[in-house]
Order: C-alpha cells, then structure tokens, then sequence
C-alpha cells in the first residue's frame, strides 16, 4: 500500500483518517498515492475558501474590466492570511 498523500486543506496540510483511495499511474497502472478526506472538516475548509475569495468576488462582479483589481484583492487576502500563518500579520499588512 502506498503513503496517504496530504490535503491542503483550510490553510493547512491535512492527512484523512481513513484507508483512502488509490491513484494510479495511467500508463503502467501501479499505484502511486492513496487519497482520503475522510474526518476532515469540509465546512471550515468551505468557509476558509470563502473568506479567501469573497472580496474579489465583491469587486469582480463578472466584469472583465474588473478583472485585474480583483486579481490583486485576492492576492492582498492571500498574502494576509500567508503572514497570519507565519504570525507576521499586523496593520500594516492589511494596507498593503
């Protein structure tokens, strides 16, 4: 059996609980990795993903012309929650 390969999940690598499921090489058909997502929370990882998002959603609004501004929130949200993780956050960092 193979090793059980991590999610990133939420803003942090995860292993599932379970046996997981095989993945397989689609040429020779060996198996390469196992998967799982078994008693991991899906709903934080949901909402995680929407705070993530939501300010660029907020500014694109399904408008080509907003496109790139809302590149940039959802590269601002990225790299706060990146320094919060690091616990290099500050006031400072959300202006940026």
């Amino acid at each position: 059996m193979s090793d059980l390969l991590p999610n990133f999940l939420a803003g942090g690598w995860q292993t599932g609980t379970g046996a997981g499921t095989a993945l397989r090489d689609p040429v020779l058909g060996n198996e390469l990795v196992r998967v799982d997502a078994s008693g991991m929370d899906l709903s934080a990882a949901f909402s995680f993903a929407r705070a993530i998002q939501q300010p660029a959603l907020e500014i694109w609004h399904g408008e080509e012309s907003n496109v790139a501004a809302a590149q940039q929130a959802l590269y601002h949200r990225a790299r706060c929650n990146r320094d919060a993780r690091r616990g290099q956050y500050d006031a400072a960092t959300e202006r940026t």
